[in-house]
């Protein structure tokens, strides 16, 4: 499986760093995990992905109050949210689509456009509920299906989808198997799915601090 991760900033977040230390104001960020196998190209068996992600929620927590003593989280929601292409500003463009995009990387936000994406859902929702921070987990992208399953159900499987399965497995998790008081997921409901496909899927977690 791949281990590849990034923590990298993009145009109005915060670096992670930033972020768990309480540098800055509540915003969002990126502890990305590349869930794509590095020896295959495709994206890893959902039960090792959900396990992944498991793993990275737990860390990006424990980063979280390690780096702020004082606090630690008093309550968490997990989500989906999608990113398209970012409009290339000179040099990075795609080969594969037309000269007007960069070339989308899965471990680069700098080359995705979240105008209604990631920071979209942090201004309209979880920063008007005074949330703490919301960390994008990982982003998945058509390509790393593989393609006998995009092939059965062709107008069906794509990187949204991927992304809302994850999604909904991680709630199931924490809330059917490790029965985490502190989760705010109140239901499964898939919630609004986009009208056209995006280009990546992403999955996060939006947290809540409260004093210790």
């Amino acid at each position: 499986m791949a281990d590849r991760q990034s923590t990298t900033s993009t145009k109005g977040g915060a670096t992670y760093d930033e972020l768990i230390k309480g540098a800055v104001d509540p915003y969002y960020s990126f502890n990305l995990v590349d869930l794509a196998d590095r020896r295959t190209g495709n994206v890893v068996p959902l039960q090792e992905g959900v396990n992944t992600l498991v793993r990275q929620i737990d860390q990006t927590f424990a980063d979280i109050e390690a780096q702020q003593q004082d606090k630690k989280i008093d309550s968490f929601i997990i989500g989906k949210s999608h990113a398209r292409q970012a409009k290339a500003g000179g040099g990075g463009y795609s080969k594969s689509y037309t000269k007007s995009y960069k070339e989308f990387d899965r471990l680069n936000p700098n080359t995705w456009s979240l105008d209604d994406g990631v920071n979209g859902r942090w201004r309209k929702q979880y920063d008007k509920d005074g949330y703490s921070g919301l960390i994008a987990i990982t982003a998945v992208t058509t390509d790393i299906i593989p393609g006998h399953v995009k092939d059965a159900h062709p107008n069906l499987i794509n990187a949204e989808m991927l992304a809302l399965a994850l999604e909904q497995q991680l709630i199931h998790y924490y809330m059917l198997e490790r029965g985490d008081p502190r989760l705010g997921n109140t239901s499964f409901d898939p919630g609004n799915l986009c009208k056209t496909p995006p280009y990546a899927g992403i999955v996060y977690v939006a947290y809540k601090l409260k004093d210790r």
